[in-house]
């Protein structure tokens, strides 16, 4: 008997003395980052009342700190000109616990995990200028949610990735960005120019809704990547009644695929996504079909990266506003090519030349930014 509380006792130290040591073994990590971006850009519309622009383009600052192993926390803050508050420029606030390679879980503010490009559209990640309409937009899921978030892994070669995340988000889609404030509203541009603006009264529209979202992704070897995408939540719906914008209470529904290929120098990227916004509250009843997509094919060997892209987005109701809108009028496609040169890390530069057609007007828009990072 004594033997046995001799050799309990024995193994429980080794146990206690395996987590102190590795306790004692772990340094706390501390990253931070940041980068500017100054951006010059003209776009070739005539209803503008500037067409060319020249200044900061976008300031990011990332801060990420890990006391223990298996547990992270992160922040990250964006500012673009014409921000409404607080709310836009932080992107990421959270808390992250790695039980395993399978099972994570956290709470905080966290970019949606759908679109994979919503998590890089930092600009020292992404080499193009711009991102896809589907995701400058926002109208088929939010840039970030806040609330809780589980995720994983589950395998190694061939692995199968789940994300879940549910909380409130900022339901403002549209948002202008450039120091034009022409991406994100490039309809309304075409075809009110800079005389209406479709985020006019913004405020008013500020709410924080509940939302969720669900992706799970196929990976084969890192070389194959397949996901598919879901997001449900509240939401709002812009209508115009007695020459005044009004915003009415509506439920949204977004789901969506991706493909990522990478072959050699090679990388195809592809998303397509469909969706419905529909209110009750408003007689008659209010409904918004959206659909979107985008391919991109790049190559990237060394410190030149040049890319070629298309676009297609439809999603916003302007009859509301005109009634002599087509159901054209809703359409929007793009296509780009440009590349990114990095010499060395703190500094990138990209050129994008983007072709836009639209059932009114086909223009160009140029665009060359400089991204400092440090």
């Amino acid at each position: 008997m004594k033997k046995t509380k001799l050799l309990v006792f024995a193994l429980m130290q080794m146990v206690i003395g395996n987590v102190v040591l590795a306790q004692q073994e772990w340094e706390p990590q501390t990253h931070i980052t940041g980068y500017l971006v100054t951006e010059m850009e003209w776009v070739g519309l005539d209803n503008l009342k500037k067409d060319f622009g020249m200044g900061l383009g976008e300031a990011g600052f990332l801060a990420s700190y890990k006391p223990l192993e298996k547990v992270e926390f992160k922040g990250t803050f964006v500012y673009k000109p014409g921000v409404l508050n607080i709310h836009e420029v932080i992107v990421e606030a959270y808390g992250m616990y790695k039980m395993d390679k399978a099972f994570n879980f956290g709470a905080g503010r966290f970019l949606t995990p759908l679109s994979p490009v919503n998590l890089y559209f930092y600009a020292p990640l992404n080499h193009s200028a711009t991102t896809p309409l589907l995701v400058s937009h926002h109208a088929f899921f939010p840039q970030s949610l806040s609330g809780f978030q589980v995720n994983g892994v589950l395998g190694d070669v061939k692995s199968f990735e789940y994300n879940l995340t549910f909380g409130n988000y900022l339901n403002v889609h549209h948002r202008p960005s450039g120091v034009l404030n022409f991406h994100g509203l490039e309809e309304s541009r075409i075809i009110f120019g800079d005389q209406f603006d479709l985020s006019g009264n913004v405020e008013d529209a500020i709410d924080f809704p509940l939302g969720g979202t669900f992706r799970l992704a196929y990976n084969h070897n890192n070389w194959l990547t397949m996901g598919y995408n879901m997001f449900l939540g509240n939401s709002i719906l812009t209508t115009y009644e007695n020459f005044n914008i009004k915003y009415v209470d509506s439920y949204r529904k977004s789901f969506g695929t991706d493909i990522h290929v990478s072959v050699s120098d090679f990388k195809f990227n592809a998303e397509y996504w469909f969706g419905e916004a529909s209110s009750k509250e408003h007689s008659p009843e209010l409904s918004e079909e959206y659909e979107g997509y985008y391919a991109e094919l790049i190559y990237s060997k060394g410190k030149v990266t040049p890319f070629l892209k298309y676009d297609y987005i439809n999603d916003i109701k302007l009859d509301a506003f005109r009634q002599d809108l087509t159901e054209k009028d809703n359409e929007l496609s793009a296509f780009t090519m440009g590349m990114s040169y990095r010499p060395f890390f703190e500094l990138m530069t990209k050129l994008e030349y983007k072709r836009y057609f639209h059932n009114q007007v086909d223009f160009d828009n140029v665009l060359l930014s400089f991204v400092f990072s440090f």
